[in-house]
């Protein structure tokens, strides 16, 4: 099986990005957007099939696929590392935001990002998609606590979503790890192709 992967920066997504864009322009809405505007765009290559898609994201890489999953017709699965979810739970609580939050770019996101968080609304965001997820998270993770995993398995149909916990794991996963995910992301898609 051939799997063609594209992995792309949102505009203003941090420091080290080669995209353009300031951090502080950038909100939930404008990755939302950046990445709605990026599957568009795949899907004119030749060589990409369209009724073939899924979406993969680490932590508000993940939050942002979930929505776009669910607004959209075309995504077959989606694959969650650690998705930020807690992100909306931070905006609310500026002022009294845990060590290691996931919002440490505060002085730099500014106002957008926090007026722009608002006008999500979980889980009615997310809970509208009826294809496959997969959700990996740590156990020890301290940016994404794990009752978040919980609660977006809890919100996701059983038969399509599954919860998969790395006890010793915590934001970012090991190599080891990765090492799984990836082979746990193969046995899914080869499942799906294989039903239709």
């Amino acid at each position: 099986m051939k799997i063609n992967a594209i992995v792309f920066d949102f505009h203003g997504g941090g420091y080290d990005t080669l995209s353009s864009g300031r951090i502080e322009d950038m909100s939930l809405l404008t990755e939302i957007d950046d990445l709605n505007n990026v599957i568009d765009y795949v899907k004119t290559w030749d060589f990409i099939n369209p009724d073939k898609l899924y979406l993969a994201g680490h932590s508000q890489g993940g939050f942002i696929s979930s929505i776009v999953a669910d607004r959209r017709c075309d995504i077959n699965a989606i694959f969650l590392f650690a998705p930020a979810y807690v992100i909306l739970d931070d905006v609310r609580n500026t002022k009294n935001m845990r060590p290691k939050n996931v919002l440490t770019l505060m002085d730099e996101l500014g106002d957008k990002y926090i007026n722009d968080a608002k006008k999500i609304k979980l889980p009615d965001d997310i809970r509208g998609y009826t294809g496959d997820v997969l959700i990996f998270h740590g156990k020890l993770d301290e940016r994404v606590p794990i009752k978040y995993a919980y609660e977006a398995f809890n919100t996701y149909n059983d038969d399509n979503c599954e919860l998969i916990i790395f006890d010793d794991e915590e934001h970012r996963f090991t190599d080891k790890t990765k090492d799984i995910v990836v082979e746990k992301i193969k046995e899914k898609i080869d499942m799906i192709l294989n039903i239709k």
